[in-house]
């Protein structure tokens, strides 16, 4: 994903990002099986169109059907259900991603057999292709969105190709209703081909804008638009997470706060813009010392970035706060001399006011760096 953060290509591995992509496509899919309903009804009963009553593509269709709501009934439980999630340790693979990938291509194999079932290139959905691409540049990470736009359009290529040399009906299992149109079929390819290449760099723009804008969805969900790391709220949602998994595996998460002190100072003699510039470098040398698929910074605001280490305990988070502080006084020896840091276990109880009590713990312990010895 795009941000002005260079480091922040990697947060989106964190599991609320395929959450969030596995709820799209769930809600996606319900959309698709209505419209296909519909699509079925209409040739079924309107005048003028073509579709078997009987016969092995009709007993066909109804298999896929029914097996696709299945499906996305199950996707949606496991979604609504996350025990099976919670109960694996976040030391193992990180089971969503898997699931995400696992869903996306089951889609696209669903996506290809209604393409070529509703009249192949000169069907109905040749409309939606275009839709689909923007889609993917506004739900998943940029390098992904590519990957999955050429993957289609291979596909299509070689759909195309077994319909020119004759190998699957040219006009699609349904084209007899689509024969009055007089596109050839090299025309028609070139079209949609086209009309994908326009909805990559739409899609590339628009994606881009909605994760670097303040009022994008994403940013406004899941990152701080200010630096670009998580927001209070994704952090505490994963620290929920990762109590509930603690509580069957017996190891508390630890947390670890950077705060910077005299930030108010700062911001008095040199500005705002310096103030963010001192912020921006801590969370800069917080990234580089972090796995970005399993630790999860937030900024909870007065200065001070809060860290979760699902698989560290107090000491080792310790530690990591330590890394982060000699590379600090490595890189930004101005600033290094104000970081505090402040390592906790991740309280059992995750409520409305835990973000704002840790913060005012880290700010305790920078008041008592800065008071007198």
């Amino acid at each position: 994903m795009t941000f002005p953060n260079s480091a922040m290509p990697a947060a989106s591995r964190q599991p609320e990002f395929y959450l969030q992509v596995l709820w799209a496509v769930c809600r996606a899919n319900w959309l698709a099986l209505l419209l296909v309903t519909c699509l079925v009804l209409a040739f079924r009963f309107a005048p003028g169109y073509y579709w078997p009553q009987t016969g092995p593509m009709n007993a066909l269709y109804a298999f896929v059907a029914v097996e696709f709501a299945l499906f996305n009934l199950a996707l949606w439980a496991l979604l609504r259900y996350r025990g099976w999630y919670q109960a694996t340790p976040r030391k193992k693979v990180n089971k969503l991603q898997h699931l995400t990938w696992a869903v996306l291509a089951w889609d696209a194999v669903h996506v290809i057999g209604a393409f070529e079932l509703f009249g192949g290139f000169r069907g109905p959905f040749v409309v939606l292709l275009p839709l689909l691409v923007l889609s993917a540049f506004l739900i998943l990470p940029r390098r992904a969105a590519l990957l999955s736009t050429a993957a289609m359009v291979l596909a299509l290529l070689g759909l195309a190709g077994l319909q020119y040399q004759g190998w699957l009906y040219p006009y699609g299992a349904l084209g007899v209703n689509f024969t009055l149109l007089p596109q050839s079929l090299p025309l028609t390819v070139g079209v949609v081909v086209v009309a994908l290449l326009i909805g990559v760099k739409l899609g590339d723009y628009l994606g881009g804008r909605q994760r670097m804008e303040p009022w994008g969805l994403a940013v406004s969900e899941l990152y701080d638009p200010r630096f670009g790391c998580f927001s209070r709220e994704t952090l505490a949602h994963r620290c929920a997470d990762e109590v509930e998994r603690a509580r069957r595996y017996g190891q508390p998460p630890a947390l670890a706060l950077l705060a910077l002190e005299g930030l108010d100072t700062l911001v008095a003699e040199r500005g705002p813009d310096a103030a963010d510039a001192a912020l921006e470098a801590l969370w800069q040398q917080i990234s580089l010392h972090t796995r970005h698929d399993l630790d999860t910074c937030a900024y909870l605001g007065d200065g001070v970035f809060g860290l979760l280490l699902p698989t560290a305990d107090t000491r080792q988070a310790q530690q990591v706060a330590d890394r982060v502080s000699d590379r600090m006084h490595q890189f930004a020896p101005e600033i290094a001399g104000h970081l505090v840091s402040n390592v906790v276990a991740v309280p059992t109880q995750i409520g409305e006011g835990t973000m704002t009590a840790l913060r005012a713990r880290a700010l305790r312990a920078v008041e008592s760096a800065e008071a007198p010895a």
